[in-house]
């Protein structure tokens, strides 16, 4: 007869707890030692599987609760958690107030060791942001350009771009005239449109575009934090052409070969229209023209290959301006003009004599910029310009497993500066000076085994 009493107990308590009720579990949750409330401690009731958290007061409040004996889980994150047993009855209120021991909370050690990256050693490790290349085909098929651009597509890692400067491409956090500018080998000085809008380079007429940025370049010894070069596509076999029209440009590319065995050409065009659906006569509209064109001729020449590369970009932008006379009448409107503009002629000659590479490169690369600024009592027109003229020959020797290049470069460079004012008393300022460089340079790689090289490099300038 007892066994079967204490048998009913849970029985009882059990149905009890099913049936409805009116009572609710209220309290606070406090710090123990300072006594202050805790805001978002959580209090539940485990075999109801119900919870709340507390508000800003630290109170709490859980309504109608099944009568009969409940287990309360209070828990709050640096504070040692409790579980207390309450007995709810059928109807009223039951207030329980818990105070909570402050807890450390102790993490698992989380360690972080930064590999010591030896190229060749381990296939498995590399150095940061090594030298690479993107071809044409993936800057055509970026899923976050509207146009295809060359250097926004490198955006990302070491390279950064600010598209509101006129050379805005920053690698390995260089300032942005670190970075040099190859196009086949041939300088470019500024290789970007109007405000930063579009790249000068039309993609078109490229294959490949490339970073080399991971070690000092002894050929190219203006680059201070990396290179961008661009090559461009070979000359068909069959005469091609491709364009396209768009509201901000128009391009062309034309290629394919000539009458000389082996020959071909290249050329493109390509025209911004920043103004094309602008209000016409709207004066305070910035308005601008773009434009960049590219030419080049490759053949067989004594024994080598001889490419021609010819290459320009100009820029305007026309910033509007109205002035107002001292009656308040309008006057004409003024406007200050920007412009620049970059050209890039280059011929290079590579052969091979008695086993021995032989690489010939010249070039003449020039640039100008203008604005023409409406100030008082008169307009000044503010001009700078820079031409760089040189040649570089190189030899290079390949054998089993190593090669080796040594060559000479011979440059000059010339900038000018020059403020001239439309009123005769201002006298016009002018700033210019010429160098002269010549650059000696060797360079050596060799293999030290199936997963190791070893490269050498050293300029004297």
């Amino acid at each position: 007869m007892v066994a079967f009493v204490v048998g009913a107990v849970p029985i009882l308590l059990a149905l009890q707890a099913t049936q409805p009720s009116s009572a609710s579990i209220v309290g606070t949750v406090r710090d123990a030692e300072t006594g202050a409330p805790l805001a978002g401690a959580t209090v539940a009731m485990p075999d109801l599987d119900r919870f709340v958290l507390t508000g800003a007061d630290g109170r709490y409040l859980l309504r109608q609760v099944a009568a009969g004996p409940h287990h309360v889980a209070v828990r709050f994150i640096g504070h040692a958690p409790r579980t207390l047993h309450a007995i709810v009855p059928q109807e009223g209120q039951v207030e329980i107030n818990v105070s909570l021991v402050a807890q450390p909370l102790r993490l698992v050690p989380l360690e972080v060791r930064a590999p010591v990256a030896v190229r060749g050693v381990d296939s498995d490790d590399h150095p940061n942001f090594p030298d690479r290349a993107t071809s044409i085909a993936a800057v055509l098929n970026h899923p976050l350009l509207a146009e295809p651009d060359v250097f926004q597509a490198l955006s990302g890692g070491e390279v950064q771009l600010r598209a509101e400067t006129p050379a805005g491409i920053h690698i390995r956090g260089g300032a942005s005239d670190q970075t040099a500018y190859l196009l086949d080998g041939v300088p470019v000085f500024s290789p970007y449109h109007a405000a930063g809008v579009s790249s000068a380079w039309n993609p078109d007429a490229l294959s490949e575009l490339r970073i080399a940025a991971a070690a000092p370049s002894p050929t190219n010894p203006h680059s201070l934090s990396g290179t961008i070069a661009g090559m461009t596509r070979a000359p068909g076999g069959s005469f091609r052409a491709q364009g396209s029209l768009s509201t901000t440009q128009a391009r062309l590319t034309a290629d394919g070969p000539l009458g000389i065995a082996g020959a071909g050409y290249l050329i493109s065009a390509r025209m911004g229209l920043p103004g094309l659906l602008a209000k016409q006569g709207e004066a305070s509209y910035v308005k601008g023209e773009t434009n960049d064109r590219l030419a080049k001729l490759e053949a067989p020449a004594i024994g080598g290959r001889l490419r021609l590369l010819v290459y320009d970009d100009a820029n305007e932008i026309d910033a509007a301006a109205s002035a107002r006379t001292a009656d308040g009448t309008a006057a004409a409107y003024r406007r200050n003009l920007f412009a620049w503009r970059n050209r890039s002629l280059g011929a290079d000659w590579r052969g091979v004599l008695s086993g021995t590479g032989l690489h010939i490169r010249t070039w003449r690369a020039s640039s100008h910029a203008g604005a023409t600024w409406f100030a008082q009592p008169a307009p000044m027109d503010l001009t700078s310009s820079r031409l760089d003229e040189g040649v570089q020959l190189s030899l290079d020797r390949r054998s089993a497993g190593a090669k080796t290049i040594v060559g000479m470069r011979l440059e000059r460079s010339g900038t000018s500066y020059r403020v001239r004012s439309d009123s005769a008393p201002r006298p016009d300022w002018f700033l210019g000076a010429r160098t002269a460089v010549a650059t000696a340079f060797a360079e050596h790689e060799r293999e030290l085994g199936e997963r190791t090289m070893m490269r050498t490099a050293v300029a004297l300038a």
